[in-house]
């Protein structure tokens, strides 16, 4: 299965989920049986550009809303001795892609902070005051 195949499912399936539709409901707009929709929505059957398209229209929302975010995320990730931090990097890269959506926003906004408190300005120790 690949990375791709997967986020595009779980995208069709929230938004399905959101508008509360079953998936009986999609397949019938879309003109496939429900069973297909399991398969797309699961990853392993993979969404071809026109029947996205379909989905795209059905659901309410642009091509690009099942892979936003995508980029880097679906290439493969490299690190070398110096940035691996004993395998943290890819631990974390692995966990980050199966989070939801909504809890991968809250991470970033998390990491945002948390860079934010680097890029301030210098604060004095104890000693330097």
């Amino acid at each position: 299965m690949n990375l791709i195949d997967k986020t595009v499912g779980d995208r069709i399936r929230s938004r399905r989920i959101n508008l509360g539709l079953s998936q009986i409901d999609l397949a019938e707009k879309i003109g496939v049986r429900f069973q297909q929709v399991q398969k797309y929505e699961k990853g392993t059957n993979r969404v071809a550009a026109s029947r996205l398209w379909q989905i795209a229209e059905a659901l309410n929302v642009g091509v690009a809303y099942f892979f936003e975010g995508l980029g880097d995320a679906a290439r493969p990730v490299h690190c070398d001795a110096h940035s691996a931090d004993d395998g943290a990097i890819p631990e974390i890269v692995g966990m980050l892609r199966r989070l939801p959506d909504t809890k991968k926003d809250a991470v970033r906004s998390l990491l945002r902070a948390f860079d934010d408190e680097t890029k301030g300005p210098p604060t004095l120790s104890k000693a330097e005051t």
